[in-house]
């Protein structure tokens, strides 16, 4: 999705896709690190290689861990008030239904219903403005800036909290 939303051919986002694909196998154990630097050697002057990342060690022996986990037993323990956020432009994790549905099965198991859901419009992953999720849309903030975040954002967690505090007095 990234690659699309900065412009990439097809035929680049099928050979970054390829390795993507082969790169996950060895995350899942279906081969070695060195196997994995290969792979990232043979194509690191990919004009597509940046989105991708190079994956050192450290990163390839967390992602092994993390990789194929199904959080949905983790949210089946959850018993407190949830809210979930997600922008709808977010190209690192996904179109955001699949994963709000793996949140609700899960807190349906554990008889949770004071769950929110909130998906911002054209925000990416850290909520900040995005037409497209492209990496040129996430534009260069200072200090003094700060983070562009989509209209709404910051009331809806302040709002959520502030009725849930508010309710324990």
């Amino acid at each position: 999705m990234e690659l699309r939303a900065n412009g990439f051919a097809d035929k680049e986002v099928k050979e970054a896709l390829a390795f993507a694909t082969r790169r996950m196998d060895l995350f899942l154990g279906k081969g070695t690190f060195e196997e994995l630097d290969q792979a990232q050697e043979a194509v690191k002057d990919r004009p597509w290689f940046a989105h991708v990342h190079r994956c050192d060690r450290a990163l390839f022996e967390s992602a092994r861990r993390m990789c194929g986990h199904d959080s949905e037993p983790s949210w089946e323990r959850v018993h407190c008030p949830v809210l979930v956020i997600y922008g709808d432009h977010d190209v690192s994790s996904g179109p955001p239904e699949p994963l709000v549905n793996i949140i609700r099965r899960g807190l349906t198991k554990a008889g949770n219903k004071d769950v929110t859901v909130r998906i911002f419009p054209n925000a990416n992953h850290s909520l900040c403005r995005a037409d497209t999720g492209s990496r040129k849309d996430r534009g260069v903030r200072t200090k003094e800036d700060g983070p562009a975040f989509v209209p709404g954002y910051l009331d809806a967690m302040t709002s959520w909290l502030d009725e849930r505090l508010s309710a324990g007095r």
